[in-house]
């Protein structure tokens, strides 16, 4: 049977028969914590109805500590002793057929056998025998992680798949209590161990720990009696948890360079909520961002916003979930861009022409590079402003990207530019500056006639169209009578020369002949030379 503070077991011990009659002893087990009252009892019924109680004595162990003597009285006027150990709080107390000692405040020196002796006036004496346990419950809870820390609420936190090992140790009691780990009402691990006469421990070992760990209730119970509920102390499990999940939100559609956008990613799963960062082809992205965590902390909106340009089309962009705990286990997802530009264009020479090099009679070709997404839907082709189209006859074909002019002359000679349309708007190219060459020209509206007095000094001009400008010229005067002889004095420049002149007599008078040479018009110097038929005061040397 239960009580509060103490509970009660009873065996009998021996039998004997005496006058025809069952006589039985007791053996009865009180356990009681320690402050509280204990109650001892005895049985006072005598085997003859008639007999009445004369004497009860206590012992404890041998020695007397308690009587009751109803000897020459009755039950009210009854003597009542008790030990110097008992007084003040032991009382007896007599409800027929069992009395009970009763001992208050009890502590552990209280604790041991005890003997109830009754003796009657006529009927042999009857025992009663009494082990009294004083229970003295454990006084401490300490909880210690592997490190040796003391744990006080919660254990880490620790790594999702990492173990975890408890110890609890329990201080104080008497009898030693048992130590024990429980989750939710079932045991986890019982098997403890004495270290000292008031020190026991038990050591719990968590491997692998998973998610659903997370906040996991742990509870060591230290218990010596089923008196009182067991001392405990509860440890919740904290976790670094990887994420679960990351995710770019929305759809991939193209983006117009130099627009503003915002992309949003989501993260959940992870404890603490994950750090999400950006990335384009693998470096770090620049730009303003911003994160929100839901209010129970598991998943985590991370915001870029974004001004796309041309060079990124084609580039993979990164949103990346990361525990700074768990660094291993980021997890990625991956938009690859496309952006719209308008077109990006170039016009460029054919790359086997040197474009200071054309000259008058050549065909060339332009190439007009461009880049654009998406695809252009015009490319027009304008020579100083005006646009050009194909015209067979004249040596020009327009074919798309590609403009070839075939035997250009001089006229051909200007200011040429490549444009192209789509959807994002209309670019065009640097212009591209066309320099042909040509050999001189005498120009055809220069003065051809002069008059001059025999003496007179004349200054006579030899204008030339050549590109570049003419940068040699020579004169030379055929008389009337067929004569020739060169002139020396003359100056040349800007792509013309001026001839100083002076007839002095009729032979003086005649024609002046003037000629202009630009670097086109001299001559190749000699190559592929070789010497043949040569002997000691002359060669023969055959050049290209």
């Amino acid at each position: 049977m239960y009580h509060t503070n103490a509970v009660v077991s009873s065996t009998i011990l021996m039998y004997a028969f005496m006058s025809g009659r069952i006589f039985a002893s007791y053996s009865t087990t009180v356990e009681v914590m320690v402050g509280s009252t204990a109650k001892l009892p005895c049985n006072i019924s005598s085997i003859a109805a008639e007999d009445g109680v004369a004497l009860v004595i206590w012992f404890k162990g041998s020695t007397p500590v308690y009587s009751y003597d109803v000897r020459d009285s009755d039950q009210n006027e009854a003597k009542h002793w008790a030990a110097e150990e008992l007084e003040g709080k032991a009382r007896y107390s007599v409800t027929s057929p069992y009395s009970h000692l009763t001992l208050d405040a009890v502590d552990e020196t209280d604790d041991g056998d005890y003997k109830c002796r009754v003796d009657f006036y006529h009927s042999p004496t009857r025992n009663s025998f009494i082990n009294l346990t004083v229970i003295v419950p454990p006084q401490k809870l300490e909880v210690l992680d592997q490190t040796g820390r003391a744990i006080l609420t919660a254990a880490g936190p620790t790594v999702e798949g990492s173990s975890l090992q408890l110890t609890c140790f329990a201080i104080g009691g008497r009898p030693t209590p048992r130590v024990s780990w429980w989750r939710d009402g079932v045991s986890l691990d019982d098997g403890d161990e004495p270290l000292t006469a008031d020190r026991v421990r038990n050591v719990l070992v968590l491997e692998q720990l998973q998610r659903k760990h997370l906040g996991a209730l742990l509870t060591c119970q230290a218990s010596n009696t089923r008196l009182v509920p067991p001392l405990s102390i509860t440890i919740s499990i904290e976790l670094y948890l990887r994420p679960l999940e990351v995710k770019l939100l929305g759809d991939n559609l193209a983006l117009s360079a130099g627009s503003k956008y915002e992309v949003a990613c989501r993260s959940s799963g992870s404890r603490p909520p994950a750090t999400i960062s950006w990335w384009k082809n693998g470096q770090p992205v620049r730009g303003h961002t911003r994160e929100t965590t839901s209010a129970d902390g598991n998943v985590t909106l991370g915001t870029l916003t974004v001004v796309p340009q041309a060079e990124d089309s084609g580039q993979i962009l990164t949103c990346r979930a990361s525990n700074p705990h768990l660094p291993s286990t980021a997890l990625e997802d991956n938009w690859i861009l496309n952006v719209y530009f308008p077109p990006i264009v170039s016009l460029e020479l054919g790359s086997n022409l040197n474009a200071s090099n054309i000259k008058e009679g050549m065909d060339i070709y332009f190439e007009c590079k461009i880049k654009a997404n998406p695809w252009v839907s015009r490319v027009l082709w304008t020579f100083n402003g005006e646009e050009l189209e194909t015209n067979m006859s004249g040596g020009r074909i327009v074919s798309n990207q590609t403009l070839i002019l075939q035997a250009v002359s001089r006229t051909w000679a200007g200011v040429y530019v490549c444009l192209s349309s789509n959807s994002e708007g209309d670019s065009e190219s640097r212009p591209f500056t066309l320099n042909i060459k040509y050999e001189p020209q005498c120009k055809n509206s220069q003065q051809k006639i002069y008059g001059a007095a025999r003496g007179e000094e004349v200054m006579i001009t030899c204008n030339v169209e050549a590109n570049p400008p003419a940068a040699w010229f020579r004169w030379t005067f055929n008389s009337t009578n067929l004569v020739t002889r060169p002139m020396e004095s003359f100056e040349s420049g800007g792509g013309r020369s001026v001839a100083t002149y002076r007839p002095l007599s009729e032979t003086d008078y005649g024609t002046l002949l003037c000629w202009g040479r630009n670097e086109l018009g001299r001559p190749d110097a000699p190559y592929n030379c070789s010497t043949s038929n040569r002997s000691h005061n002359w060669l023969q040397v055959s050049c290209s």
